[in-house]
């Protein structure tokens, strides 16, 4: 019978941010599907202004999702239709992170009313992934020989891996027009010292005997 033991790793890499991500919401809800639209086209148009005055060309501002869609409200234990509502979610990113503050009062000059969240992140995150599972496996791979050498037994070959990770971007929400709990407008937005990747693996591996021969 094959003997085997099952180990489980824990790794991290880290870096520091180098992007800056705004998400905004443009969204109105007017009686014509067209009058919806045109709002959000009006407040999209002077956002790209905005931004553009800042440094931030058009190739850095992202069109996450856009929708038009009948808008209906409960009253009465029925749904009453208000209208149509028309949305544009946008992410905009930068190099620069300290833009993110003033990204913010564009959009909200511009007319945008839906703060979603800011986040600072790292570019590459594939490579803090490969590096957080790759320090992941080697600690699975030391703790099974740890615990072999306990048994008085040798690790052999790996039978099965699996591994996992996970980011600790620091996003904050702040302003949604619909909400009741607004937070406040940041006024000096100050990016994390480190992005950290952290991964988890579990390793089955095959035990063989220290002294075979015996």
């Amino acid at each position: 019978m094959l003997r085997k033991i099952v180990v489980s790793g824990y790794g991290e890499a880290s870096a520091k941010p180098n992007i800056a991500e705004v998400g905004l919401n443009i969204t109105f809800i007017q009686p014509e599907a067209n009058q919806a639209q045109e709002l959000v086209a009006g407040v999209t148009q002077k956002l790209l202004g905005e931004l553009l005055s800042l440094g931030i060309p058009n190739k850095d501002i992202e069109t996450r999702n856009y929708s038009l869609f009948p808008h209906y409200q409960w009253e009465k234990n029925s749904r009453v239709f208000k209208g149509y509502q028309a949305s544009n979610a946008l992410l905009v990113k930068t190099s620069d992170l300290s833009l993110v503050t003033r990204i913010i009062d564009a959009a909200v000059k511009a007319g945008v009313k839906n703060i979603d969240y800011f986040n600072f992140t790292y570019e590459d995150k594939s490579a803090l992934e490969q590096e957080a599972l790759t320090n992941a496996a080697q600690n699975a791979v030391e703790r099974a020989k740890a615990i072999a050498a306990g048994l008085g037994v040798k690790v052999g070959p790996v039978i099965r891996v699996s591994g996992n990770c996970r980011s600790d971007d620091s996003r904050y929400y702040i302003l949604r027009e619909s909400s009741p709990y607004q937070a406040e407008r940041p006024e000096n937005v100050i990016p994390p010292d480190k992005i950290k990747v952290t991964a988890e693996v579990e390793a089955v591996l095959e035990l063989v005997d220290d002294n075979p021969d015996k």
